[in-house]
């Protein structure tokens, strides 16, 4: 469901509440245009690469936790990121363009 969403920690009696992150669910399939975005390898060992549509400007990227904790921000339009510092699991990759952002889910996967 579109809308505002916030994440609330609680841990015993201290509370703590995240910035709101606005979201915009067009469909439960993959869209065309969503399609032409890549995010690989995927499961990755802690190297990535970005694909957009060619109409597209990359302004940034965003990792977010399954528990909404954003693991790294890079701000800048390269289109390969280093995640070498995150732990094995499931995230979520937040791709900002001069238009909007779409997200992606992202495994890493250490081969150690």
């Amino acid at each position: 469901m579109s809308g505002q969403y916030a994440v609330i920690l609680s841990n015993g009696g201290c509370q703590d509440t995240s910035s709101c992150i606005s979201v915009q669910a067009t469909s439960i399939g993959a869209s065309t245009e969503e399609a032409a975005w890549s995010v690989f390898p995927n499961p990755s060992d802690g190297v990535i690469r970005i694909a957009i549509p060619a109409a597209k400007r990359l302004k940034g990227k965003r990792i977010w936790n399954l528990q909404g904790q954003m693991m790294q921000s890079d701000d800048t339009p390269t289109a390969t990121l280093y995640l070498n510092p995150l732990a094995n699991g499931l995230y979520l990759i937040e791709i900002q363009t001069d238009t909007g952002s779409i997200w992606k889910q992202l495994r890493i996967q250490h081969s150690r």
